[in-house]
This record gives structure tokens, C-alpha cells and sequence, in this order.
């Protein structure tokens, strides 16, 4: 059985966990899983590099794995958990074999990187779950959480299957949710690192001058692709609670006098939390935060109009959406919300959406070759229907 056999067949039905699971082990090719099981012994007779100094190589090191260092290109650090960092250049080809582990956002390119050094690319971080090396309890944080919502729930994803009306989003929904299950780039092969194109389709039909908000909005890099986009834009409303990234961003729009920068977060309810604000792009509100910010509802602003609504709030999209939800059914507005800090947002944003504008399309598309960078877009139907269910004003 060649893997293309087992490729899901997104158009028919949506793909089914333990089906997904069994033929992706049974196409395993022999080869590599003689030498995965060499590897975890230790015998392969090869130096062993893991490529990333992250979850998925600790896990494969707090395992016992046997290896002889790590490979990491962006760090100044010359040692990890007791082994050597070395850059690619500094890894001699010949009698090696790099596990990659990258797969956060370019596991795909990470594999090109191998080849193109030299290095002799044996395995990824998924051949050892597919050769039942590693359990499920064993996998990263946003796979294991995948399989025990699915378990849970097996039917999670289906309404939203249902709804997708387009292949590609039910093409890109298949593969995203077959790499958080199995881990295998091989899924993701088509998909591209390309965070410029992150929240902009040619599908959003936007009305002039239109009103963007950017929630959220870390250094300003997607209001400044926005306004690029879109040169008769009207306001921009940019979140961002945490004040350093607003200095920078501040900085970096001040060719935008039409940008309105708000250092706050968004929620259901108005009030403090608590905020982790050293994660740089990835700072959020947290119950150990180092610090405190503010958070609002966006209905308080009572804005007019709201064209186009990107929020990607490591996991507040939800309560932020709700806090919007007068203004998001005033306005029609289109919506573009990541979807990837839980195993379940798929499910829920798309439920909670679904009742605010019941009569909007649903799209999904991806936007690197690993488990980020997921969003759900929602937009207008043609002859602009929407059904105002809330009364959240």
C-alpha cells in the first residue's frame, strides 16, 4: 500500500480517527520501521540528531530515546537537557539520520532543510507513534488533546463538516485534523509557512472604506497588511493589552493615523485578569500571568460598522466573540478567528458563530505546513441575510 491510498478522501465523508489511524499504520513503509525501532534501542549504528529543541524532542528524550545532540539553527544555547546544540553546517553528513520534531509551523520545510544540508533524513517525530513507540498519552499537548476530545466526543467536528460547503476547506479541514491526530507532515506536504496571506481570501467581498478590527494585534504586522490590501480602508481598531508589543506596534503603524490602537483585551464581560506578557506573540491572559491588564467587550465601543473582525487570542477567541456579538450581527461582519489553540475550537467557535449569523458561509483554510495558523472564516451570503438572535447591547 502506497500512502496515497490512505490520503483522506475529503470530498465523501469526514475522516474517521481510528479508520485514519489503521491505514496510516498499515501503509508504513518497512524500512522505516526497522530503523525506528533501531533507533529507540539505540542500534541503528548511526549518530541520531533531533531536529528542534521542543516538546516533541523532550518527549522523545524523557522516553530514553538514545541520541547524539540537537540541531537548532536560532539559538545562541550549546546544550539542551544534558546533549549538544549544534546549527545544520556544524552536523557533518555521512553516517547520521535527524529525527525531525519540528511541527509547529514548518515541519514540511524543516524536512526540505535536511535534504538540502546533506543529511540523511530517516525519520520524523510521528514514526515513532505510527511504530506504537510512543501511546497517545505520550504525543504533544495539541495532539493528545485532539484524540481525547475525539474519544470523548466522536462526532465533534461533524456539524461543522457539514457546513462546509467549499473542497478546499474540506480538504484543509481533513489534513489539519489527520496531522494533529497522527503528527505525520506528510499530511501537511502541500501547505506552505505564509503568515503575509494569514486572514486574507479572495473570498472576503468587503464593502467600501471598510472597517477592520484587528484583535489581537501583536506589532501591527496584519493591520499594516490590511491597509495594503485594502487602500480605501476606513478606521482600524487594533487590540493589544500588552504594552510592549503596543510600543512596537504603535511604531511600526505610524504611517496609519487612521489606526486607533486600544490596550486592552477583548472578552464577554468587562474587567482584570491576569496576563502572561513575556510569550511575545504568543502573551495572554492566564492565572499565573507576571502582570495584569484590562479587558472589555468590543459591543462597548458601540462601533457603527465592523467589515472584517480577525481576532487570534491564543485561545480567548471565544469570550471575545461573545463580547461582540451585537456589533458582529449589526454589522454582517465578516470573520476571520483562529481556530487552533484547542482541540475543541473548531467545534465551538464554529457552534457559537453559527447562531449569530446562521445564514453566512463557513470556510477553513491553513497557513503553515505544521498544527498553527488555522482559521475559520465566516462571510456574508450574497443577498446579506443575517439573523440577529442576541441582544447583547
Amino acid at each position: 500500500m502506497t500512502r496515497s491510498e490512505f490520503t483522506p478522501t475529503a470530498a465523501d465523508q469526514l475522516p474517521r480517527p481510528e479508520s485514519l489511524l489503521a491505514t496510516w499504520r498499515a501503509a508504513a513503509p518497512a524500512a522505516a520501521t526497522e530503523l525506528t525501532h533501531q533507533v529507540w534501542r539505540g542500534e541503528s549504528g548511526r549518530d541520531v540528531w533531533l531536529l528542534g529543541r521542543n516538546e516533541a524532542a523532550a518527549i522523545l528524550l524523557d522516553q530514553g530515546m538514545p541520541c547524539t545532540g540537537v540541531i537548532d539553527d536560532y539559538t545562541s544555547a550549546h546544550s539542551w537537557k544534558g546533549l549538544p546544540v549544534r546549527r545544520f553546517d556544524q552536523v557533518a553528513a555521512g553516517n547520521v539520520v535527524v529525527v525531525n520534531c519540528v511541527q509547529n509551523s514548518q515541519p514540511v520545510e524543516a524536512s526540505r532543510r535536511i535534504k538540502s544540508a546533506g543529511l540523511l533524513m530517516g525519520l520524523a517525530f510521528s514514526d515513532f507513534f505510527r511504530s506504537a513507540l510512543l501511546p497517545v498519552e505520550a504525543l504533544p499537548p495539541f495532539s493528545a488533546r485532539c484524540h481525547a476530545a475525539l474519544q470523548h466526543e466522536p462526532s465533534l467536528y461533524g456539524p461543522l463538516w457539514d457546513d462546509l460547503r467549499d473542497p478546499q476547506s474540506r480538504q484543509t479541514f481533513a489534513d489539519v485534523v489527520a496531522f494533529r491526530l497522527t503528527t505525520d507532515p506528510w499530511f501537511l506536504r502541500n501547505y506552505r509557512y505564509r503568515p503575509d496571506e494569514q486572514y486574507f481570501e479572495d473570498f472576503l467581498a468587503l464593502p467600501p472604506a471598510p472597517v477592520f478590527i484587528d484583535a489581537g494585534a501583536f506589532h501591527g504586522e496584519t493591520s499594516l497588511e490590511f491597509a495594503r490590501r485594502y487602500p480605501d480602508h476606513g478606521e482600524i481598531h487594533a487590540f493589544e493589552p500588552s504594552d510592549a508589543n503596543a510600543d512596537i506596534l504603535l511604531k511600526q503603524t505610524a504611517t496609519l493615523p487612521e489606526l486607533q490602537l486600544h490596550r486592552v483585551g477583548l472578552s464577554d464581560e468587562p474587567g482584570i485578569v491576569r496576563f502572561s506578557s513575556q510569550l511575545g506573540s504568543a502573551s495572554r491572559p492566564s492565572d499565573d500571568g507576571d502582570t495584569e491588564i484590562q479587558v472589555i467587550r468590543l459591543d462597548d465601543l458601540k462601533l457603527s460598522r465592523a467589515d472584517l473582525i480577525k481576532m487570534d487570542l491564543e485561545g480567548g477567541e471565544y469570550n471575545a466573540l461573545l463580547g461582540g456579538t451585537g456589533t458582529i450581527q449589526r454589522s454582517n461582519s465578516s470573520l476571520a478567528i483562529a481556530a487552533y489553540h484547542d482541540p475543541i475550537d473548531f467545534a465551538r467557535l464554529f457552534h457559537l458563530i453559527k447562531q449569530m449569523l446562521p445564514d453566512n458561509l463557513f470556510r477553513i483554510r491553513h497557513y503553515t505546513s505544521g498544527w498553527a495558523e488555522t482559521i475559520l472564516f465566516c462571510i456574508p451570503t450574497n443577498d446579506g441575510k443575517a439573523t440577529t438572535i442576541f441582544n447583547s447591547m
